[in-house]
């Protein structure tokens, strides 16, 4: 693997889906250990959700005071993601934030990844530059991206732009029925408008994870996901083991 490929692990965000984001301590401390023997170096350890009535486990709230009970092994940068539809739903997004999120300086984690539907991103813009005012990293993750037309990424990477800094913008083949070819159309596409860091998120549903994954990676897209054993919604994503042995 290539040392300027980016291994993120979201096993305890999308892996959540198989038991209501609720994984036992031992299980938490062994995946823990070996994200740390193999050289990952950034960890997705949940979401950030407003507290609900539903249950669900720690990891869908994924809440500073939770995050102190972890030990969290040195020299990986961890992080959570945000559902856009969430922050949306609050009505003022900045303030959405400042209800889920403290400076960086009191949490344990370094980067938020926003997930969002390509008519959210230009309304989480205001969400964004106030998690980086906090001293949080930014990724801006596109779901369904299969779904988009080019006029709809070039609107996105245009509020994406009004963003201060944005640390990497994702593609994510959220219904998992992307091909190579469409990975490396839609790399042209976003690089008409984008000159920064490029991710790719992997579903298996049609068993191309792989090599969807190996495409992406030939078109320069730096920031990959994984989850260990594929753990994931519907299908599951790109097995953690199965790349790092490729």
């Amino acid at each position: 693997m290539s040392a300027d490929i980016h291994l993120l692990d979201c096993t305890l965000r999308d892996g959540g889906y198989y038991n209501q984001w609720d994984f036992e301590s031992h299980v938490v401390s062994a995946y823990l250990a070996a994200i740390s023997d193999s050289g990952i170096s950034l960890v997705e350890l949940g979401f950030r959700n407003f507290a609900s009535d539903n249950f669900r486990g720690p990891f869908f709230y994924t809440t500073d005071e939770f995050l102190k009970t972890l030990s969290l092994p040195p020299g990986i940068e961890y992080g959570v993601m945000v559902d856009a539809k969430e922050i949306i739903e609050f009505g003022d997004v900045e303030e959405a934030v400042k209800e889920l999120f403290a400076s960086s300086e009191q949490s344990k984690i370094s980067f938020v990844r926003f997930a969002c539907k390509a008519h959210e991103v230009a309304r989480i813009v205001p969400a964004a530059q106030t998690l980086i005012r906090l001293g949080y990293s930014i990724f801006i993750n596109l779901m369904q991206v299969a779904n988009c037309t080019p006029l709809q990424i070039s609107d996105v990477l245009a509020s994406v732009h009004l963003i201060a800094d944005v640390r990497g913008f994702y593609l994510a083949d959220s219904l998992g029925n992307m091909s190579p070819t469409d990975i490396s159309r839609f790399s042209t596409l976003v690089r008409e408008s984008w000159n920064g860091e490029i991710g790719f998120h992997a579903h298996d549903n049609s068993g191309r994870a792989l090599v969807n994954v190996e495409t992406a990676i030939n078109e320069r897209m730096r920031f990959i996901d994984v989850t260990i054993a594929g753990m994931g919604r519907g299908a599951g994503n790109l097995p953690t083991e199965k790349l790092l042995i490729s």
